[in-house]
């Protein structure tokens, strides 16, 4: 599925991923946190992170159906 990187749906899910994004790193900084909750952000990060770059990813490669 294609996902349109103009549609005010994208641009809700982008704003709130990176509003999540800065909390969570600015959270994940603060010292003498419990290493679960390290490793809680950091895996939420990650999740973050790969949600945002689907956008960058094409759909199709552009050789997916040779002619």
């Amino acid at each position: 599925p294609m996902i349109d990187r103009y549609s005010e749906t994208w641009a809700t899910i982008e704003a709130w991923a990176n509003e999540e994004l800065k909390s969570d790193c600015a959270t994940l900084e603060n010292r003498g946190l419990p290493l679960d909750r390290t490793e809680y952000l950091r895996g939420r990060i990650s999740a973050l992170r790969a949600l945002l770059a689907l956008i960058e990813k094409p759909a199709i490669p552009p050789n997916a159906f040779p002619r």
